[in-house]
């Protein structure tokens, strides 16, 4: 499974063309002053356990909105984006219908708040990964855990999935995003992260309360990872 992942993604890379890190614009940078952080990757957690039997393997969402990720998102995010910006806090609503289109949800939240001197909106979304063809496609979206059968031996995979969109907050026009296949390295991408796992990682319940180890890792990634991420979209230069 690691080595098809890893190779699913070299195919990924090259169809994009992507195995430079694009940069962003410096002409939409320099404009950009004042901004705002929108978190919407925290509201649930998908267990899945893949079995031969396909009715055994519906994903189930756990509510983990009492894990604060979006809040720990939105200040690790503001605190590495206050290098270069004045980062405006920002009350609001989940903003409902939106699918995770980061020009939707900055709309709604400007609508909600009514600011008009934002600059730019940084959102950040669940990502989505695809693994497989046809009918044996996979698909995965934000933060869950999977467990699945490799070389017929019960394997578990924990991931963290999210995209970072910058929508300038005037015109509602997309300025960068991870979305365009941001590259670091020749095999990974910052905003995507498997970690391998064993067993007894996998909740026995859908109560969020009881998987303060899962918090504690989707935490750790996230901490370690979104810095990264915001780097290699080349946005503090």
């Amino acid at each position: 499974m690691a080595g098809f992942r890893v190779g699913w993604l070299l195919v990924a890379l090259l169809l994009c063309g992507c195995a430079g890190v694009p940069g962003v614009p410096l002409t939409d940078m320099r404009s950009i002053k004042r901004v705002a952080v929108i978190s919407l990757v925290g509201d649930k957690f998908t267990v899945q356990k893949i079995s031969l039997n396909p009715f055994d393997s519906k994903p189930k969402p756990m509510p983990i909105a009492a894990w604060g990720i979006d809040q720990l998102v939105v200040k690790k995010v503001s605190s590495v984006l206050a290098r270069r910006f004045e980062v405006r806090p920002l009350a609001y609503q989940p903003v409902e219908d939106a699918n995770d289109v980061a020009v939707k949800v900055a709309e709604g939240v400007r609508n909600q708040s009514g600011q008009t001197d934002i600059d730019a909106y940084i959102v950040v979304t669940r990502g989505l990964f695809e693994e497989g063809y046809g009918y044996t496609r996979k698909r995965y979206f934000g933060l869950g855990i999977v467990e699945h059968l490799v070389a017929f031996k019960p394997r578990v995979d924990l991931y963290v999935l999210y995209d970072i969109t910058v929508v300038d907050g005037h015109d509602l026009s997309v300025v960068a995003s991870t979305q365009n296949g941001y590259a670091v390295g020749p095999t990974r991408w910052m905003n995507i992260e498997w970690r391998e796992l064993d067993e007894s990682w996998m909740p026995a319940s859908l109560d969020a309360a009881q998987n303060m180890r899962l918090k504690g890792a989707v935490t750790e990634i996230l901490d370690r990872n979104l810095p990264a991420t915001i780097e290699s979209m080349k946005l503090l230069q």
